[in-house]
């Protein structure tokens, strides 16, 4: 299975298990006083946790690792490993 064949498998059961609990949702018949609530909770959590999965948790994880951008070097710098020093620095050189 292919990475990105994933969400759209999530979104693809979660629609249809909203339609499927459309009809419940949407009834007014004999017993529709218990059956309406859960129906709307359902759909309500279905929505939710696609809108989540899908646009929140990528989100948030794009914000706390930096998104795969790069800083912009700063002239007289070099970067070594996580820290920027000085080119004149790492040299030995004193300014």
């Amino acid at each position: 299975m292919k990475a990105n064949a994933t969400p759209f498998a999530f979104r693809q059961s979660s629609a249809l298990a909203m339609l499927g609990l459309l009809p419940m949702g949407l009834s007014h018949g004999i017993g529709s006083e218990t059956q309406k609530p859960l129906a709307v909770v359902i759909i309500g959590g279905l929505i939710s946790a696609t809108l989540l999965t899908l646009i929140v948790l990528p989100t948030l994880y794009l914000v706390f690792e930096g998104g795969g951008k790069r800083r912009l070097p700063v002239p007289g710098t070099r970067e070594t490993g996580t820290d920027r020093e000085s080119a004149a620095a790492l040299q030995g050189v004193v300014q």
